[in-house]
């Protein structure tokens, strides 16, 4: 698998780490590349992972530190 692709949407607010992360979906090959989400929106610690449940994607919750979230996006399987 190759590394992750990087998406800091720091300091963007609520819904924009969310399109981002949606137009992300759709140049990444999910299936071949993580997606490393970092976000300072609190909302997004449940909109990602709602987010991706709805997708099918499995989103993980690596890093949390001062304001910044660190979610780690996949497929499953």
């Amino acid at each position: 698998m190759k590394e992750p692709f990087i998406l800091d949407v720091k300091n963007l607010p609520c819904p924009l780490p969310l399109v981002k992360l949606k137009k992300a979906l759709a140049e990444v090959d999910i299936n071949q590349q993580s997606i490393q989400l970092t976000v300072t929106d609190q909302s997004a610690l449940k909109d990602i992972p709602a987010f991706c449940m709805n997708k099918g994607l499995i989103s993980f919750l690596s890093e949390q530190r001062d304001e910044e979230i660190v979610f780690l996006i996949s497929a499953k399987g």
